[in-house]
């Protein structure tokens, strides 16, 4: 009852930082760009912050389901892997929000001080990189443990697949994001600071992401019961749903979307159906957690 009580109290709080974030004039370049008055703006961010604010709350309602199976199974000896996982989405969960708010703070705070706005960007660009890397190194490690444990083990074809797949979206993200014109003004660092320090740590958090919900997968075949199984297949999927939207995120968030023609029609589409590709990952794993909380209690 005590975390759930910290949980409630962190998500609340974030929230309401975040939604006092709107609260502050934009600049008035961004708002003659998107040809919107200062109430149409804030109409419009009305509708962007409704979503995310449920999409935290799948996140962190996953999270303490999760741990709460992870508790009544800290004793077998898939607990420990498990508790890695719940881990991984504990930070993903926190660092939602938390990544939201800062990155309001600092807008701001750019805003009004021009002389911060290298550091700013730096700073920004680095926050949003840490807290999914951070969580997908726990939660492949936990996937990781529990594909050992059941000893199924991938296929050379899925292998293949995979690595096909993963070279492809990592040569493409490299090219748009070196050729992007104001990839300096977006980063605030040279080419091979970008490379090493902001490409490659995307990269390896991708790689792990799409490999964690493909082991869910392949746990989830060897679980014990049908229901068991299903459980852990929706799992995966919201795994995979939340790692895809992030990948696509980083393509059209620090490439495309910095394009200053983009209308705004197009601009919502884009984000409205980001944000639906996210809730649909983060309710899979609520849900998910939830029915193993509700089958290990029985």
């Amino acid at each position: 009852m005590q975390i759930r009580s910290k949980l409630f109290y962190t998500y609340v709080t974030l929230v309401l930082l975040y939604a006092a974030s709107f609260m502050f004039n934009r600049p008035i370049a961004t708002m003659q760009r998107l040809e919107l008055s200062d109430i149409e703006y804030r109409l419009i961010s009305l509708t962007i912050l409704m979503p995310l604010v449920l999409i935290w709350f799948a996140a962190f309602y996953g999270y303490a389901k999760l741990k709460a199976y992870t508790d009544l199974i800290k004793d077998t000896p898939d607990g420990k892997h498990v508790a890695n996982i719940a881990k991984g989405l504990m930070i993903l969960a926190i660092g939602l929000p938390l990544n939201s708010v800062i990155g309001a703070t600092l807008a701001i705070t750019m805003q009004h001080n021009p002389e911060f706005v290298t550091a700013g960007t730096i700073i920004k660009n680095y926050l949003t990189l840490s807290f999914p890397l951070i969580s997908f190194l726990y939660i492949s490690r936990g996937t990781q443990g529990l594909t050992l444990l059941s000893k199924k083990l991938p296929t050379y074809k899925a292998v293949n697949r995979l690595a096909l797949a993963f070279i492809f979206i990592s040569a493409a993200y490299c090219c748009l994001t070196l050729a992007s014109l104001n990839r300096h003004d977006i980063y605030q660092l040279p080419d091979w600071l970008i490379v090493s320090t902001i490409i490659v740590p995307y990269l390896y958090t991708w790689y792990l992401g799409l490999s964690a919900a493909y082991e869910t997968h392949l746990y989830s075949r060897k679980a014990p019961g049908t229901l068991y199984r299903r459980t852990w297949n929706m799992l995966a999927s919201g795994i995979a749903c939340i790692i895809v939207a992030q990948i696509i995120v980083q393509y059209i968030g620090n490439v495309l979307l910095r394009f200053n023609d983009l209308k705004l029609i197009r601009l919502l589409l884009i984000v409205y159906v980001l944000l639906g590709l996210l809730s649909v990952g983060y309710l899979l794993v609520a849900f998910g957690a939830k029915r193993l909380q509700k089958i290990e209690e029985v």
